[in-house]
């Protein structure tokens, strides 16, 4: 179980890792989905819009420049 995906940073840094392995940005986060869902029993987000505005948001926090 990846009980870790809790966290925000967790979440999205697995986010990227699938990137790579996914063909567009909303197929990464639905395999992140149905992780979560696995380790969890509920989705996160209710859809990729969603998840977009936190992703950005998240990103202007953590923007390292």
């Amino acid at each position: 179980m990846r009980l870790e995906l809790i966290y925000i940073d967790e979440y999205i840094k697995r986010y990227y890792e699938l990137l790579p392995l996914h063909p567009t940005y909303e197929k990464a986060w639905e395999a992140l989905e149905a992780e979560y869902k696995h380790a969890i029993g509920r989705n996160r987000y209710a859809n990729y819009a969603t998840f977009r505005v936190v992703l950005c948001r998240w990103m202007k926090i953590n923007r390292r420049c």
